[in-house]
């Protein structure tokens, strides 16, 4: 596997790796655990960012988190992304529906496809609504476990449901767009998710 190919596949490793240590360090109590799901998924932006001086600022963020899962608060400090990554999906998800904006996921189509035709416009305005009001929900329920518990429910909800709710809801959009809209030209599933990889920034 050369260098190229480990750097792309090493965010999507991250994102695996970090609900694995997540939940292994909330229901065992493990800090060191703890440590490394947070340097995870922190690692998953600076990657993006491919700037070799972020990196000062990561080893930074580092040794702070070490320091807050010494004290005992890395529990916390993990209810942070799982309730943050939901929100901010939802906020960037609803404010493309504002009047006058392009919903997300119309423009994610359009950078696929070119221009859509209307009924492609209306139905990828419409999924956008779905995922702002997913993501949302995801959000609510997150802060309603947070603040509630049991932690053995956050950690079930938020490093297992929440993504296998998105993955059926990707897998199942998928599968009804070919149904509803067999006129198309639609790329495979795996094609699919490269597309939206790869058009998620520029749009």
């Amino acid at each position: 596997m050369t260098v190229a190919r480990i750097r792309r596949a090493l965010p999507v490793l991250l994102c695996v790796a970090y609900p694995l240590l997540s939940h292994a360090s909330v229901i065992w109590r493990l800090p060191q655990q703890q440590w490394l799901a947070l340097l995870a998924v922190l690692a998953v932006p600076f990657l993006a960012a491919r700037k070799p001086a972020a990196w000062l600022w990561y080893l930074l963020l580092a040794g702070i988190l070490a320091a807050v899962t010494h004290i005992g608060g890395g529990q916390y400090a993990l209810y942070l992304p799982a309730l943050l990554i939901p929100a901010a999906a939802a906020a960037t998800f609803g404010v493309s529906l504002r009047s006058g904006r392009t919903a997300l996921i119309t423009a994610i189509a359009e950078v696929a496809r070119g221009p859509l035709p209307p009924e492609l416009l209306i139905y990828t305005r419409r999924l956008t609504l779905l995922w702002t009001l997913l993501t949302a929900g995801i959000a609510l329920v997150t802060l309603y476990l947070t603040l509630a518990g049991p932690l053995w429910a956050w950690s079930l909800h938020t490093n297992f449901l929440s993504y296998a709710l998105i993955g059926a809801v990707l897998v199942g959009e998928f599968v009804l767009r070919r149904a509803w809209f067999p006129a198309h030209d639609h790329p495979g599933f795996m094609e699919y998710l490269r597309i939206v990889a790869r058009a998620r920034p520029r749009a």
